[in-house]
């Protein structure tokens, strides 16, 4: 046995990971233990060290493990290349980390009145072009006439008329959450039509709202994987049922 090897536990200790986490690298083959003790407890040396490092790098950057663990195998692999590029990659995370953070910053100074509100291009300030462009023209494709509009509405918001904004929506995302869980509620009873029509005004802070898109975005909430992940944030069926009820109202 080398005298420089450790345990697992120690390995888990140096590098930041579980216990647990090293065992599975172990059991597919991403990380193996250079030998193991009379008792059959996992050593590990300096090139497992070094193994270990790539790996979370390579984790850090959202790589698979199947896919580590063939760039690694490759005959052809250079650890001194491999680096550079995890430092490449690393130092554009970093930038587009700080860029965010500093958007995250201002947008609450924006809320809180310590200044201006923000810009179309602040507000997104840190996000991927394709991000951007996907936001924008969700928004200009489902109300063009409305879109510049809607950007200076918000914008023109004092920080409590957003805080009160905020504030109803949440409260309406946790109201239908309540009537989801209530076997007596169906879509179309009187509390849930007040709760569609509750919706309604809080959605004409921003534009108008006539049943066609009532029902638009209704099917919105629930196509949508972001709107769903909202609502459903304050119990599960939230959204869903928020949408039948809206779509409701909008036939009624």
């Amino acid at each position: 046995m080398s005298h420089d090897a450790y345990s697992v536990s120690e390995i888990a200790g140096l590098a930041g990971v579980s216990v647990r986490t090293l065992h599975h690298y172990d059991e597919i083959g991403l990380l193996r233990p250079a030998e193991r003790s009379s008792g059959g407890y996992r050593r590990y040396t300096r090139e497992e060290l070094m193994r270990l490092q790539q790996i979370l790098f390579f984790r850090e950057l959202d790589v698979p493990l199947a896919d580590i663990r063939r760039y690694l195998d490759e005959p052809g692999f250079d650890p001194l290349e491999t680096l550079e590029r995890h430092q490449v990659a690393l130092r554009a995370r970093a930038e587009r980390t700080r860029r965010l953070l500093h958007t995250v910053s201002e947008t609450i100074r924006s809320l809180q009145g310590e200044r201006e509100m923000l810009t179309n291009k602040e507000l997104y300030d840190g996000l991927s072009p394709d991000e951007v462009e996907s936001y924008e023209s969700e928004a200009q494709s489902a109300w063009p006439d409305e879109y510049a509009a809607v950007g200076k509405k918000v914008r023109a918001m004092t920080k409590e008329q957003w805080s009160n904004i905020k504030a109803e929506r949440d409260a309406i995302a946790r109201r239908a959450a309540e009537l989801a869980t209530d076997n007596s509620q169906r879509p179309d009873s009187r509390e849930s039509q007040e709760l569609a029509a509750r919706q309604k005004v809080w959605l004409e802070h921003f534009y108008e709202v006539d049943a066609t898109r009532m029902e638009g975005l209704a099917e919105m909430y629930i196509s949508d994987e972001r709107f769903t992940k909202h609502y459903d944030a304050h119990g599960e069926g939230a959204a869903g049922f928020l949408a039948e009820a809206m779509k409701a109202l909008a036939r009624a």
